[in-house]
């Protein structure tokens, strides 16, 4: 029986080669299927996708696939919980921001500091594309997770979570990346 794709030995793996960039390769995928298991079928590693949403900034890539709509009611909260365990790294234990050399900003859904003005869409487009509701780019250590990389149903789960957490007040202390 394959294990699922939200454990946190996979997710740990899945996360360092998104990151690396490793898993636009489908060998490098089958591996990481064979290890540790089994993504939501047709989702993960299908090709394709690239994100646009209709929001400012969320433009997917050229020959890219509509992304189905965001729809917070059908998340699984708890596979989102382990998804932004894996952020804590750099946004702090409770993903309101950390100095980690930058700023990795807050995370929580407060309106005046952290993503509670975004939309879910923006959100999404912000871990696809790297891009802000303003246009602007994210800092460039903030990994992208692509439709090739990341599954949308991980994503929404994601994305869930991150708008049930507490609102947090913490704005930027030190420098924010260029």
């Amino acid at each position: 029986m394959p294990r699922s794709p939200f454990e946190p030995a996979f997710l740990a793996c899945f996360l360092a080669l998104s990151c690396a960039g490793q898993l636009d390769d489908p060998d490098r995928f089958a591996e990481l299927e064979e290890a540790g298991g089994q993504p939501a079928a047709g989702q993960a590693g299908a090709g394709g996708g690239g994100g646009s949403s209709g929001q400012a900034g969320s433009a997917g890539a050229a020959g890219s696939q509509e992304e189905p709509p965001l729809d917070l009611t059908k998340a699984d909260l708890a596979r989102g919980k382990i998804q932004a365990d894996l952020c804590t790294s750099c946004h702090g234990a409770d993903l309101s921001g950390s100095s980690i050399g930058v700023w990795a900003p807050n995370l929580t859904p407060d309106e005046a500091t952290g993503l509670g003005s975004w939309t879910p869409e923006q959100i999404r487009a912000a871990l696809r594309q790297g891009v802000r509701p303003d246009g602007s780019s994210l800092c460039s250590s903030m990994p992208r997770f692509g439709v090739e990389k990341t599954p949308s149903s991980a994503l929404l789960d994601l994305i869930a979570y991150l708008r049930a957490l507490p609102p947090t007040a913490s704005p930027p202390q030190g420098q924010e990346c260029p």
